[in-house]
């Protein structure tokens, strides 16, 4: 049996363990939740935010089913930020689960993304403050097709100054936002696939694309890349995750729409599957 089988057997074992936490003799065995949610993150809620839904939901289901019992401490997170402006799978683990949720941050994710070239900004997609502009008519569709496959493979990638990258134990964001000057190290990533979407049907300038990259890569930052081998400047328009290791968009239930049972029927085991 290899390593991942194994890892697996054990995330199975641990989830269903069963605590009781109970009050007085009489009191009835309580079984914590433990698994995976695939939630479909909307755009102007954060990660966080989408966990604490997710968390208040459970809180309350429990209190309303268990009201004479003293109940644990709710552990609840996400494997993999998907910013603000973002929207589609997000990894939430619930319980002994989140112990797992590393290989969902490590593994491999898909996304759908529009941009625009002659501009960038700060935050390296559209609503950041505009910093410097650069002509873009010479880029065809040829040359922009050329510049799109040449991003395939491994690559050293500078993280974007507003994001979530660690840097001397601080987010890069809480540097950006301060103004304090940081030296922002290349990552080393890996675009396994990448192609052009029809849409938008406009045409250059705007474009759309479809990527499956690993772990820790940014596409805001893979965008700026691309233009500048066309010798312009690029900014990200939207982004949607439509796929995070065995998650898909698919299967995804929106966060607004969720509700105690819905969570507990839709919890699944986790797995280190990419």
């Amino acid at each position: 049996m290899g390593t991942a089988a194994l890892l697996n057997c054990l995330i199975v074992l641990l989830c269903r363990v069963s605590h009781g936490y109970n009050v007085g003799k009489n009191a009835a065995p309580f079984e914590p939740l433990c698994g995976i949610l695939n939630v479909n993150k909307p755009r102007g809620i954060t990660s966080s935010d989408a966990c604490q839904i997710v968390k208040r939901i459970i809180r309350d289901g429990l209190r309303e089913r268990y009201p004479t019992i003293v109940l644990p401490r709710i552990k609840v997170g996400h494997g993999g930020t998907l910013d603000m402006h973002a929207e589609g799978v997000l990894a939430i683990g619930v319980g002994r689960a989140t112990k797992f949720l590393p290989f969902y941050l490590q593994g491999n994710k898909t996304y759908e993304a529009t941009g625009v070239l002659g501009y960038e900004t700060d935050t390296l997609d559209v609503h950041g403050e505009r910093l410097k502009e650069a002509p873009c008519d010479h880029v065809t569709d040829a040359a922009f097709d050329a510049a799109l496959h040449s991003m395939r493979g491994l690559y050293e990638q500078v993280p974007p100054i507003y994001s979530s990258k660690k840097c001397r134990g601080r987010r890069l964001r809480d540097y950006a936002i301060k103004k304090i000057p940081v030296e922002v190290k290349p990552c080393k990533v890996v675009v396994y696939s990448i192609e052009r979407l029809s849409r938008p049907s406009k045409g250059l300038p705007h474009f759309a694309l479809r990527v499956t990259t690993s772990g820790g890569t940014y596409v805001r930052s893979l965008i700026r890349d691309m233009a500048y081998k066309l010798n312009t400047l690029g900014t990200m328009e939207s982004l949607i995750r439509v796929a995070k290791c065995n998650l898909s968009l698919a299967d995804s239930l929106p966060v607004h729409s969720l509700d105690y049972d819905t969570i507990v029927r839709s919890l699944r085991n986790p797995t280190i599957e990419q």
